[in-house]
């Protein structure tokens, strides 16, 4: 297993793509950002959009409505949503059902692509996969 990190984000989902549920310790928190020591989130890129899921701490649940690339790996919380404080142990839980179609889909935008190349000679390039 490869260890991949972002800034002080060790980056799980790259290991381990079917990982949905993990532990994880807050090392930086804001209502603009939430940075974690390890993360399964996929911050997206290629098109690709980001993961969604939520934090569960103390009794109390983060949705995260995104993933932004920066100096770190930040998770975006839902506008609104309590933010849990540096160095609160959390279990974290990627959108099941939306990471399993966004992989899906980008599988078979990959499969179209070939076949378009292959019977008119056209390369493929951009796209956005937002649902």
């Amino acid at each position: 297993m490869t260890k991949t990190t972002h800034g002080r984000t060790a980056r799980l989902e790259l290991d381990d793509q079917a990982l949905r549920d993990w532990d994880a310790l807050v090392l930086d928190a804001s209502p603009e950002g939430i940075v974690l020591d390890r993360s399964a989130f996929y911050p997206g890129g290629g098109g690709q959009p980001p993961d969604h899921g939520v934090l569960l701490w103390q009794g109390v649940q983060t949705r995260i409505a995104g993933v932004r690339k920066g100096d770190d790996l930040e998770l975006i919380p839902v506008e609104g949503d309590p933010v849990p404080p540096v160095g609160t142990s959390v279990r974290c839980s990627v959108e099941d059902e939306r990471r399993t179609a966004l992989m899906r889909t980008h599988s078979g935008l990959h499969l179209l692509c070939g076949v378009v190349f292959r019977d008119y000679g056209c390369l493929v390039t951009g796209g956005n996969m937002d649902p």
